[in-house]
């Protein structure tokens, strides 16, 4: 998204129109630079988020678990308090 705008202004900028030599290069160097980085930077969430929702669900079945486990206890005791 950000590399769009930067090559959507630099195509805007009457300066930037028709340049040649190497400020053409650099600007089309810089502007696929920026596009590398956004392109990572989403990557990078989309992965970031992928775990945190495997986090979630993870805690969802620890929590169900710690809830069966003290079911079990409590079964356990009142059994022992029969005896």
């Amino acid at each position: 998204m950000q590399g769009t705008r930067v090559r959507a202004l630099v195509w805007e900028d009457p300066t930037c129109r028709g340049v040649t030599g190497p400020w053409a290069r650099e600007t089309q160097l810089l502007s696929l630079r920026v596009w590398s980085l956004c392109s990572a930077t989403r990557e990078a969430a989309m992965v970031l988020s992928d775990h945190n929702l495997e986090i979630s669900r993870l805690q969802e079945s620890v929590r169900h678990w710690e809830q069966q486990v003290e079911d079990m206890k409590k079964s356990c005791k009142i059994l022992e308090d029969k005896m």
